[in-house]
């Protein structure tokens, strides 16, 4: 026979309640975590998304407006004029009027603005804010060829920023054509060059603190960083972890080439340009320009991990109040029993006149009443069991005594008859 341990009936009902409420708490706090994970990703990514749009607004409303500068300088009539002067040779003194004409009457229009040229259709720059730069050739360059090409009052912003224009510093040029007022034919291009770096700080928030803002989100968020690439991935604004990537670094990830190849923007999990696990959004703006918004996973879910913590404690706080119920409990269905099985043992010994305690009217209870009849009826049984018992006796008794007279009077029978036959 085999042995097995003796385990009292409160062991066995606390142990598999807190069992029960072990896998049970576990695996709805596991279940609660991880949609919680999941609806809080999709609240930042939201949010990111909601961002990225807004810095989209700003970055377009921007463009538009220095678009809206350069055609407005294109429709200058002594601009128009005096570059129809000196391209067809009438230089004379339309070169030096141009020139201070852009600088003293247009460059303090602009805040933004570095410099301006004004280029032939040969592509030579014949006036400049910057005397370094007349004489300069143009002509392989995207924004003098497409302004070209442009009706009157469109302006052009090429993809990729210049890097060697006024004092080689990342510059982007605005380009409108000039046209002929009597022809209507194009005389030459106009650009406006800014500097990148405004683009940037419209991206990281330093335009809207110059402007009286007390702070940024740059600032309260340690790995939150916006910026824009072209459409080949180059760097356009600052990288917060890549210091001087502007024009020298080109990016791969997974924003610029949905942009590039499916005009397609996204809000995902995917690898940085340091390959770390970041929550972005992006969106394909139609110069070609990807910008994105993103924030370090860790950074992003940080809040997962404290309410992780926060579960772990209502485990263990539901796990100790759940011992405490299960103890309860477990006491209150073993205590009963234990009785039960104590009046049982007491009745094997032969106390019959034990009952057991009837403490509640739940099966237990019944089980006690059931117990009491049943011992009950065993009594009675008992007692009509006795009484057949004394009775069976006194009948043995009268037979014995019946038969001891039979007896007797055989003997006075049998002695009568000898007595008889002497006679």
């Amino acid at each position: 026979m085999l042995w097995r341990p003796k385990i009292k009936i409160k062991t066995k009902i606390l142990g598999g309640f807190l069992l029960l409420l072990a896998v049970s708490v576990s695996v709805v706090s596991a279940v609660a975590f991880w949609q919680f994970r999941n609806i809080l990703r999709d609240q930042v990514l939201s949010d990111f998304v909601l961002t990225a749009e807004t810095k989209e607004g700003y970055v377009m409303a921007f463009l538009d407006n220095l678009k809206g500068r350069v055609a407005d300088f294109s429709s200058d009539g002594l601009i128009r004029d005096l570059t129809a002067e000196i391209s067809a040779g009438k230089d004379g003194q339309a070169r030096d009027l141009l020139n201070r004409h852009l600088i003293q009457q247009k460059m303090p229009l602009d805040e933004f603005l570095l410099g301006i040229n004004v280029i032939d259709l040969n592509g030579r720059v014949i006036a400049s804010t910057r005397e370094e730069e007349i004489g300069r050739d143009e002509s392989a360059d995207d924004y003098f060829i497409k302004a070209k090409e442009l009706s009157y009052g469109e302006a052009y912003i090429p993809d990729i920023p210049a890097s060697y224009h006024f004092e080689g510093r990342g510059t982007l040029a605005i380009s409108a054509s000039l046209i002929d007022k009597t022809t209507g034919r194009p005389i030459g291009v106009i650009a406006n060059f800014i500097d990148v770096k405004n683009v940037g700080d419209l991206m990281t928030g330093e335009r809207q603190i110059r402007l009286g803002a007390t702070s940024g989100v740059m600032e309260r968020m340690k790995t939150f960083e916006t910026y824009l690439t072209s459409a080949e991935g180059l760097v356009l604004t600052e990288l917060k972890f890549m210091p001087d990537a502007v024009l020298k670094r080109k990016l791969d990830a997974l924003p610029v080439k949905k942009c590039r190849e499916e005009k397609k923007e996204i809000a995902a999990l995917y690898g940085n340009y340091l390959d770390i696990p970041v929550i972005g959004a992006s969106m394909c703006l139609p110069n070609g320009w990807t910008l994105i918004v993103e924030m370090s996973e860790d950074e992003a879910l940080g809040r997962v991990g404290d309410i992780q913590q926060y579960v772990v404690f209502l485990i263990l706080a539901a796990m100790a109040a759940g011992s405490a119920a299960a103890y309860w409990l477990a006491w209150g269905i073993a205590k009963p029993i234990t009785r039960l099985a104590q009046t049982a043992e007491e009745i094997k010994a032969g106390n019959f006149s034990k009952k057991a305690d009837v403490a509640s009217t739940d099966e237990i209870g019944q089980l006690a009443v059931s117990f009491n009849e049943m011992i009950d009826k065993i009594n009675k049984r008992a007692e009509e069991a006795e009484k057949l018992s004394d009775a069976m006796v006194g009948r043995e008794l009268r037979m014995m005594e019946l038969k001891k007279e039979l007896e007797e009077l055989k003997k006075k029978a049998g002695t009568t008859g000898d007595n008889t036959k002497e006679k």
